[in-house]
């Protein structure tokens, strides 16, 4: 394993300084694959960024370690042979991984800290230029729904390193292929990320970084944070017990409005009872008319994952059918609830039936989210 290993600072009566920031990407990539996304973009953003901080006031409160390890791709052997073996790595406090999952478009935060840590999440939503984050992801691979791994678990798992994790997603059909080309990668792509990178590293090693590295290690703030950007414009940030109340609220409202809009308990229970299953039934029902439209599409015309490279296809070959057949269920089953005198959805259409029922669904799953 060869990694190439460059460090900005300075050295205090001839050691260097216990704390720093290590950037990390990867030289290698998949065989038969040009690895232009994945990841000699983010080398070359590395670079690029390794020298604007050489450029500017050299006199920083911490060093920088900027790691290109040279296997990724086996397992993650770099990273690991870096966190096990070299110097270096007992000075580094705080990670930042650049990674690739599809080829250019923008970069999404996949992890921050060990578990959505609310101080990374802080410095994130107030230095990061170009942001595009949501706990959703994090969630998606921390619960293990994508067989995928990064560097960002070596140095989280082996070296208790907390840390920011960057990769972007479209285009995955180009992913560890020969289509994984520089014309695929944009220079959007590599702005956003070296704008990125380039103000966390300034947020923890220039003029501020006293005040962000306490604040990132506070025993306040290491706690989950519910996190999501709008429209990439800015991010917002709150923690795990303001989550709670702002969620439970979602529920309380839903409850009274069912209290008045009901005339007895009874009809309520009948009411959400018969509108949840209603509502159920009809999300299997899309899903498994998306999933039925798959089977006719590969077994029946022998072409698996026609949408891949073509993400607009999505709409009408899945999304349109499953939405008219779950509607046109949706209508008689309206038309059978309206039956019963106990039920109080006289005059409802289907579609009301649906936001209705959806609405509370939603309203559960953020409650669920408050652990």
């Amino acid at each position: 394993v060869r990694n190439f290993v460059v460090r900005v600072g300075r050295k205090v009566e001839g050691e260097w300084r216990r704390d720093a920031v290590v950037v990390n990407s990867h030289l290698d990539s998949a065989p038969a694959s040009y690895g232009a996304s994945d990841a000699m973009s983010m080398c070359a953003v590395m670079l690029e960024v390794f020298k604007n901080i050489l450029a500017r006031d050299p006199d920083m409160k911490r060093d920088v370690v900027f790691l290109f390890n040279g296997a990724e791709e086996i397992i993650l052997l770099g990273s690991h042979a870096f966190v096990s073996q070299h110097p270096w790595a007992k000075h580094v406090k705080v990670l930042i991984n650049l990674e690739s999952a599809g080829v250019g478009h923008k970069s999404v935060m996949l992890w921050c800290g060990p578990h959505r840590q609310l101080g990374m999440a802080r410095i994130f939503q107030r230095y990061a230029p170009y942001p595009h984050a949501s706990s959703a992801v994090q969630d998606i691979f921390e619960n293990g729904f994508v067989p995928a791994d990064t560097d960002h678990r070596i140095f989280r798992t082996f070296a208790g390193i907390p840390g920011f994790d960057f990769a972007n997603y479209m285009n995955g059909y180009r992913y560890h292929t020969f289509m994984d080309n520089i014309e695929g990668v944009g220079l959007g792509f590599l702005q956003q990320n070296g704008e990125n990178t380039h103000a966390l590293i300034e947020a923890l090693t220039g003029k501020d970084s006293d005040e962000n590295w306490e604040a990132l290690f506070a025993p306040e703030n290491d706690t989950p944070a519910h996190i999501f950007d709008v429209l990439g414009l800015f991010v917002v940030v709150y923690s795990q017990k303001v989550g709670f109340v702002v969620h439970g609220l979602v529920l309380l409202l839903g409850a009274v409005q069912m209290l008045f809009s009901m005339p007895t308990l009874a009809s309520i229970i009948v009411y959400q009872a018969s509108c949840l299953t209603a509502g159920l039934l009809g999300l299997v029902l899309f899903l498994l008319v998306s999933a039925l439209t798959a089977v006719v599409i590969s077994a029946g015309f022998g072409l698996p994952m026609l949408w891949i490279g073509r993400h607009w296809l999505v709409i009408p070959l899945y999304c349109s059918p499953a939405t008219a057949a779950t509607l046109f269920y949706l209508f008689y089953a309206t038309r059978a609830l309206q039956r019963y005198k106990a039920i109080r959805c006289d005059g409802a259409r289907p579609l009301e039936v649906a936001l209705d029922v959806y609405a509370r669904l939603a309203g559960l799953l953020l409650a669920a989210t408050w652990h």
